[in-house]
């Protein structure tokens, strides 16, 4: 509390979806899930400009993906994926020179996209999941991207390793499943809990 008081509070189900921190999480309340993650992290940093042409667009290059996705009258711009050893991380310039220069290949403007057509950058890290019999000392790159659910049903926890933002209402429907196996009674199984809500 505000005040500094305690107290305690019970759950039918502990839902561990701490992104980076699932282990440190873990480590906390004594789980053990046969399911670890790297400690080498995926870093999407995205860049936004709003002088881009309507419609979402995927470019492939090597292994990277270049996304431009419509976000009203502006544009999202990215990835990077970039090895970090610890989840504190911030857009560097190089990922801006990175993410500039592959859609200013990519994109037929009249004026190519430049630092002053940026309004705004974001990032943030996730964990490779991988399980304890693959080791991990493989290829970062080589790593799968899906996200792994365990779950542990004697003390009622489910941790969520890895995973992407476009994987996002996936895993909120096995989520779902998950905490209706533990015996918890949904209020309503048929609500939707994201997209656009219904017109008036």
């Amino acid at each position: 509390m505000m005040d500094g008081t305690t107290f305690d509070i019970r759950a039918k189900v502990l839902i561990n979806a701490a992104g980076p921190w699932v282990d440190q999480h873990n480590e906390l309340t004594g789980q053990k899930p046969p399911t670890i993650t790297s400690t080498q992290r995926y870093s999407p940093h995205r860049t936004a400009a709003n002088r881009l042409p309507a419609g979402a667009r995927v470019f492939r290059r090597r292994w990277q993906a270049v996304f431009v996705i419509p976000m009203g009258n502006r544009t999202c711009i990215g990835t990077t994926d970039t090895h970090m050893e610890h989840p504190e991380v911030d857009v560097t310039a190089d990922d801006i020179a990175f993410v500039l220069e592959n859609i200013n290949k990519r994109l037929t403007l009249d004026k190519p996209l430049s630092q002053n057509d940026i309004i705004s950058t974001r990032c943030g890290v996730r964990p490779l999941a991988i399980k304890d019999s693959q080791g991990s000392d493989r290829d970062f790159l080589q790593l799968s991207r899906k996200h792994v659910i365990d779950t542990n049903a004697e003390s009622a926890h489910i941790s969520i390793f890895g995973g992407k933002l476009t994987d996002c209402l996936n895993v909120g429907d096995e989520i779902a499943e998950a905490v209706s196996q533990l015996g918890v009674t949904l209020s309503d199984p048929n609500f939707q809990w994201y997209g656009e809500p219904p017109s008036p």
